[in-house]
């Protein structure tokens, strides 16, 4: 199976969901923002669908939620769309958590697993070797439970600096997904993403598309001005 991130042509647009619905789990007060009804899953997944095809849009998912597979993924297939889900290395099978079975459920329904981190810490904190038991060892574990190569990584918090990207280069991840808003200029290794919260609308999303389209487009008119006055 192919790397999803593989598909995506740039620009694309890259919209991450957390938990949807009810959580299985205990859910922290900082992360429950980023927990969504199934109603408001629905309604933006609706929209997505219908300016897809002009937008380039790609889907994600972090920390490997259960709702990844019993809500999300009966729907995304429904309507058609790949997706990547970014699991946390240490949690996997505890309560709320994916196990390795529904991880191989979701590889069947048009999904990859990427990963996530052992236990969803800030790696801007930690040392040499706390970074790698978050990256390497955890990759070691979905790997060898999966029968896969994993080569995709999502940032945990969104937080990252030259040595984090340094470290995940240097262990042979193609593609960091962060928590950064914007357009894909490029098909390079660091891939921005538009979190959905709970406050999110089709709407909010759709002006955030619209103006990162928009920004797109002048900054690739202002190269383009500076490339032909250089010559």
């Amino acid at each position: 199976m192919r790397e999803i991130s593989s598909l995506f042509k740039p620009p694309a647009f890259i919209i991450n969901f957390h938990g949807i619905g009810e959580a299985q789990r205990a859910v922290d007060v900082s992360e429950r923002p980023y927990w969504v009804s199934v109603d408001q899953f629905k309604e933006v997944i609706d929209f997505l669908t219908e300016i897809r095809e002009h937008a380039g849009i790609a889907i994600t998912f972090d920390d490997g939620n259960v709702s990844d597979l019993e809500v999300a993924a009966p729907i995304l297939t429904l309507a058609g769309w790949p997706f990547m889900s970014f699991v946390l290395a240490g949690r996997v099978g505890q309560k709320g958590y994916l196990d390795y079975a529904r991880m191989r459920e979701l590889q069947n329904m048009n999904c990859n697993i990427g990963l996530h981190g052992m236990q969803h810490r800030d790696w801007t904190l930690l040392n040499d070797e706390e970074m790698h038991e978050e990256t390497s060892v955890a990759r070691k574990l979905l790997e060898d439970s999966l029968g896969r190569r994993i080569n995709s990584v999502a940032v945990p918090f969104g937080k990252y600096n030259r040595r984090v990207l340094r470290i995940l280069a240097h262990s042979g991840f193609e593609r960091i997904f962060t928590s950064d808003r914007g357009v894909r200029l490029f098909d390079g290794v660091v891939q921005p993403r538009y979190s959905v919260t709970n406050q999110s609308s089709p709407r909010s999303i759709g002006v955030y598309i619209e103006a990162s389209r928009r920004l797109r487009a002048r900054l690739v008119s202002e190269a383009r001005f500076w490339s032909k006055s250089c010559l």
